[in-house]
């Protein structure tokens, strides 16, 4: 299509746009060019921004490739999959001992690649939403990681306390019998405050109820 004044672009690439055709658009009738990126989203981009190469390709194939980049660590999906490494992978974190410490670990695939993660994972909604495992006592992996809100993952950690038998259990029941209090117990096995004493008694251990916590 010619274009009185302008270059015609049809069917030039620019990175991962293809030109199909102009347009006009807007209220001053501004010529765009429609363009389809390598994943098949079609935008309308202005004819500069591709030669400049401002816009290389759409608004999701930036989202899916380039959290990487330059301001990814601004994410709140980069955040937590920083957060989660270092909770399992970094020995001097003061979280550490609540999950590396206590046999956590993260799937391959995820290990070293956010790319990887984020595919799996997805976008987190908007609002209140961190990452979040289902099974308290699995690993950081797909189909047991999720997004949630701060109330889903309290009632998902009294769910897990109540449900399934915690592997630190056995040793908190040794250190209990020595006469250790159950505050310090939870601080040497990694446990949630007051997580011991509702195992105890799920378990039917009503003689350590009575000791002072």
């Amino acid at each position: 299509m010619r274009n009185r004044g302008h270059t015609d672009l049809t069917g030039n690439t620019y990175n991962q746009w293809t030109v199909l055709h102009s347009v006009r658009k807007g209220p001053r009738n501004r010529l765009l060019w429609l363009c389809t990126c390598t994943c098949g989203n079609e935008q309308a981009i202005a004819g500069d921004r591709l030669k400049r190469g401002d816009s290389s390709k759409c608004v999701q194939c930036n989202i899916d490739g380039n959290f990487t980049k330059h301001g990814a660590y601004k994410t709140k999906e980069y955040r937590a999959y920083i957060c989660m490494r270092n909770r399992v992978l970094n020995s001097t974190h003061r979280d550490f001992k609540y999950w590396g410490g206590r046999g956590i670990t993260i799937c391959p695939s995820w290990l070293d690649s956010f790319e990887n993660f984020i595919a799996d994972m997805g976008l987190a909604p908007k609002g209140n939403y961190s990452l979040d495992r289902r099974d308290n006592e699995g690993n950081y992996e797909p189909g047991n990681c999720r997004w949630a809100t701060t109330s889903v993952q309290a009632n998902n950690k009294r769910n897990g306390y109540l449900h399934k038998k915690p592997l630190w259990l056995d040793e908190a029941i040794v250190l209990k019998a020595t006469g250790m209090s159950s505050a310090a117990i939870e601080r040497e096995v990694g446990a949630y405050k007051g997580q011991l004493n509702r195992w105890l008694k799920k378990e039917n251990l009503h003689e350590y109820d009575s000791v002072s916590c």
